[in-house]
């Protein structure tokens, strides 16, 4: 089986090694085709693939004939096509699972369905993330990932929890107790909301997370492509200030804080980085914090500087200090060294794989 001809994300095939020599006659129809010659095309893979229906390529000769069809279409009229596009992506995976140009094509067909609903563009998304295990070219990926990117939470749901979260985590509202379940409420929400990120419809989390987990060890497989992340990851650890910034807010309006939030936060804090330590080397690789920490300088200064901020706000709490500048400052510095970090350790990361690639 040929490597040599690599399916484009507009539907038609494109060579990289002698395309012309190696294309079947459905396939150089298609990539020639004018409107007048779509019908002629999309009937000839049709044939093609009732004539050999055991040749999953026979299948992406289909699926690009029909996304150039339907191109021609409005998205309305053109729904049967695309549904047996993606149809016919199925049967090539099913042919050929071991296949990155299968996995590409049904991603593509996917990618065509309309309107786009959320658990479409999740399936094309593990689609590609399966494309990239088999060893696909990544010029290839970039703009499906683009196009397949399920998103964030609709503003109709996100709004409301933000305002929420706000009201009664940020502001106090409903005090102590108010403040003990927006924080929980809110993680929960986030954690739930990347569970379904990252499963497909038709997915175990299992199987997901197993894949997810095999293109992190891919992607990072050497020492030097870790560390080109490493500043990223560094960055998103400054999250860890956010609570004790909250914490402080009732302080700087001179109002009471709560012990029990305080010893709550350190506790939290004390359990939650041994496990983010763990969590990172059983991911990728035993020892990978470790490195980071010792041949990355932004790594080295970012993560002892945030494991100092994040639990100074208690220890005025506990202290019964009352100062409404000092606890202004408490609330206002975490906030700037989060934001700041965050900015400049993706920036980091964004510099370097641009220098390295």
């Amino acid at each position: 089986m040929s490597r040599g001809i690599g399916w484009k994300a507009n539907g038609d095939f494109g060579g990289r090694d002698n395309s012309d020599a190696g294309a079947p006659a459905a396939r150089r129809a298609v990539g020639a085709a004018g409107v007048d010659r779509l019908d002629e095309a999309v009937s000839a893979a049709r044939q093609a693939a009732e004539d050999d229906p055991e040749d999953w390529r026979r299948q992406l000769d289909l699926i690009s004939a029909l996304i150039a069809r339907r191109k021609r279409m409005s998205d309305l009229l053109g729904g049967d096509l695309v549904q047996e596009a993606v149809a016919a992506g199925r049967r090539a995976v099913a042919l050929a699972p071991d296949e990155p140009e299968a996995h590409l094509a049904l991603a593509d067909a996917l990618l065509a369905v309309w309107p786009r609903r959320f658990a479409v563009r999740a399936k094309a998304y593990a689609e590609i993330d399966k494309a990239e295990l088999l060893g696909v070219d990544q010029r290839d990926l970039a703009e499906r990932r683009a196009a397949a990117e399920p998103g964030s939470l609709p503003v109709v749901i996100s709004w409301p929890c933000s305002w929420l979260f706000l009201m009664f985590g940020v502001e106090g509202v409903g005090g102590d107790i108010g403040r003990a379940v927006a924080f929980p409420a809110m993680a929960g929400l986030v954690i739930v909301v990347r569970k379904f990120r990252a499963r497909a419809r038709g997915q175990s989390l299992r199987e997901s997370l197993d894949t997810k987990r095999r293109l992190h060890r891919k992607r990072l497989a050497t020492d030097e492509q870790m560390l080109l992340r490493a500043p990223a990851g560094a960055g998103v650890l400054t999250i860890l200030v956010l609570p004790g910034a909250a914490l402080a807010i009732p302080g700087a309006d001179n109002d009471a804080q709560s012990s029990v939030a305080s010893y709550l936060l350190l506790a939290a804090i004390a359990v939650l980085v041994p496990a983010i330590w763990i969590g990172v080397d059983r991911w990728l690789r035993p020892g990978t914090v470790v490195k980071a920490l010792r041949h990355d300088r932004f790594t080295a200064v970012c993560v002892p500087i945030t494991l100092i901020l994040a639990p100074i706000a208690p220890v005025p709490v506990l202290l019964k200090v009352h100062s409404s500048g000092l606890w202004f400052s408490l609330f206002l510095g975490p906030f700037v060294w989060m934001v700041g970090i965050l900015a400049w350790g993706l920036t980091l990361t964004s510099r370097r794989r641009k220098a390295a690639g």
